[in-house]
C-alpha cells in the first residue's frame, strides 16, 4: 500500500511541474505573439505593452525613424500578416527563448528568436540593441 501512495504521489507531482510548465509556456506564446504582431502593424503603443524597458527605448527608435520617413501621410495598413511561434524555450525562471516566423501574403518575412524576461511576474519581450543587431548579421549558413 504506501509503495503505491509513492507512486501516486510522485505521479502527481510530475503532473503539477509539467502542467505549471504548459501554463508558463502559454503565457510567453501569449506575449510574443501579441508583440510580433502589433510591431508588423507599426502599432507601437500596442507593443509598449508586451515590452520591458530596454524594448521600450528600441520601440521609441523604430517609432522616431518611421516618423521620419512618414511624416505627412497616415500608417499604410499591412494586411494579410500571419505570426507562427514554432517553440517555446524556458530557460530560467526569469528567461525563455521563443522561435518565431512571420508571413506576410504566405511569403515568409521574418524567421527568428525572440528573448523574454519575467518582470514582476509578467513575461514580457526583453530586446537589446544587441540582440537586435545579431538578428540583422545572421547568415544563412549558421
Amino acid at each position: 500500500m504506501k509503495r503505491h501512495l509513492g507512486l501516486y504521489l510522485a505521479l502527481c507531482l510530475i503532473a503539477s511541474i509539467t502542467s505549471c510548465s504548459i501554463i508558463e509556456k502559454k503565457k510567453i506564446e501569449k506575449v510574443a505573439h501579441g508583440y510580433l504582431y502589433a510591431i508588423n502593424k507599426d502599432d507601437f503603443a500596442e507593443a509598449y505593452k508586451y515590452s520591458d524597458d530596454e524594448t521600450k527605448k528600441l520601440i521609441d527608435i523604430l517609432e522616431e525613424v518611421y516618423k521620419s520617413s512618414n511624416p505627412d501621410s497616415i500608417a499604410p495598413t499591412i494586411s494579410n500578416v500571419n505570426v507562427s511561434i514554432l517553440h517555446v524555450e524556458i530557460t530560467s525562471d526569469s528567461t525563455a527563448d521563443v522561435e518565431y516566423q512571420t508571413r506576410q501574403d504566405n511569403v515568409l518575412i521574418d524567421d527568428n528568436v525572440l528573448n523574454m524576461k519575467k518582470v514582476n511576474n509578467q513575461w514580457l519581450v526583453h530586446q537589446t540593441k544587441e540582440s537586435c543587431t545579431s538578428a540583422l548579421f545572421q547568415t544563412d549558413t549558421e
